[in-house]
């Protein structure tokens, strides 16, 4: 819908929690295979890479887990799929910024620097802004 829309002039704003490259940090040994089942599902060339993926997403706005910097407002508490500690949720948010940058394509990072999460979200909020105007 986003690309139709996008294909009319229109502005388009889709919001996701988690992208596909995040699984490139999540499951490193299954990025490859996750490719060739996209190629294969989705009929797609078979020079369909991690660029395509990448370069088909117009702006990120990477939140850093509030383990780094905030680690007051770090729990499992709210989230029941999540389950790690601190150290662990650091770890996978340096493996997944890192499998987002890219050569010509850096997401905006939201860091904590000791902020409440609303904090966090005004910021990204503005991010948004600047990029629809």
């Amino acid at each position: 819908m986003a690309h139709q829309l996008s294909v009319l002039g229109e502005k388009t704003l889709v919001i996701q929690d988690r992208g596909l490259i995040d699984y490139k940090a999540y499951a490193p040994k299954e990025w490859e295979k996750t490719l060739k089942e996209l190629r294969k599902t989705f009929e797609l060339e078979d020079h369909f890479s991690y660029d395509h993926v990448i370069f088909s997403y117009d702006h990120v706005i990477f939140l850093e887990t509030a383990a780094k910097g905030a680690l007051q407002h770090f729990t499992n508490a709210n989230n029941p799929a999540r389950n790690c500690s601190p150290e662990l949720a650091i770890e996978l948010d340096n493996k997944t910024l890192e499998a987002w940058k890219s050569e010509g394509y850096n997401p905006v990072v939201i860091s904590n620097e000791g902020n409440h999460f609303t904090d966090k979200v005004m910021t990204a909020i503005k991010a948004i802004e600047t990029f629809l105007s």
